[in-house]
């Protein structure tokens, strides 16, 4: 006689595992489609359905089926804002993970600002500002000189920031504060221009130019 008889048959299945974080651009522009990757096993070796939620009050349908253990991709394009992203996976027997660690991303078209604050309108003898003119005239620097720039960026962060001697690239700066030392010597040219342009993280570029008067 069996006291216990099995009434309902044990149900072995097991969900997928939690998915990883996904991966893919933290950076972007409104209107751009980016992609994302993800991955999970399942210890069935189940097939395995994706969800994504794009942070914005959208979800992905359920995609697949994927093998278990590979990488899944998705893209989406969001406006302006910031977004937490993150994805969950269910077998093929419908039985769901948990949500993913969720991944920040910033998408913004505002461009960082820039500006030179070194040199300004005034007189520099080797890297030393010697007096301020008092009309609106050019800056004369005499000898090597620190070209700084002050750059910001409130939402994406400056990615990095290059100088232009006369429309050419002589250095790039990815960390504040932003300077190059320019101290080539030209004996019949004086008159240059300097620019500088600004990169953000999520490609938005600005840029500040002034005309200069330079000797030695």
């Amino acid at each position: 006689m069996d006291r216990y008889p099995l009434v309902n048959p044990v149900d072995r299945n097991h969900p997928a595992d939690t998915p990883t974080k996904p991966s893919g651009p933290t950076f972007g522009k409104p209107g751009v489609k980016y992609t994302y990757s993800s991955k999970t096993t399942d210890i069935d070796g189940d097939q395995i359905y994706y969800r994504w939620d794009w942070g914005d009050g959208s979800f992905s349908d359920w995609l697949g089926p994927y093998p278990s253990g590979g990488e899944v991709t998705a893209s989406y394009s969001w406006s302006n804002g910031k977004y937490k992203i993150k994805v969950k996976a269910k077998d093929a027997m419908d039985a769901m993970s948990a949500w993913s660690e969720p991944l920040l991303v910033i998408i913004e078209d505002e461009p960082p600002a820039i500006k030179i604050i070194k040199p300004e309108k005034a007189l520099y003898l080797f890297n030393f500002k010697i007096r301020d003119f008092l009309i609106n005239r050019k800056p004369l620097i005499i000898g090597k000189i620190n070209i700084t720039v002050d750059s910001s960026d409130d939402d994406s962060g400056v990615m990095k920031v290059e100088f232009y001697i006369d429309n050419d690239l002589r250095a790039s700066d990815t960390d504040e504060p932003y300077y190059f030392i320019w101290k080539e010597k030209r004996l019949f040219r004086h008159r240059h221009i300097i620019k500088v342009v600004a990169y953000d993280n999520a490609g938005n570029i600005a840029s500040d130019k002034i005309l200069v008067r330079k000797f030695f």
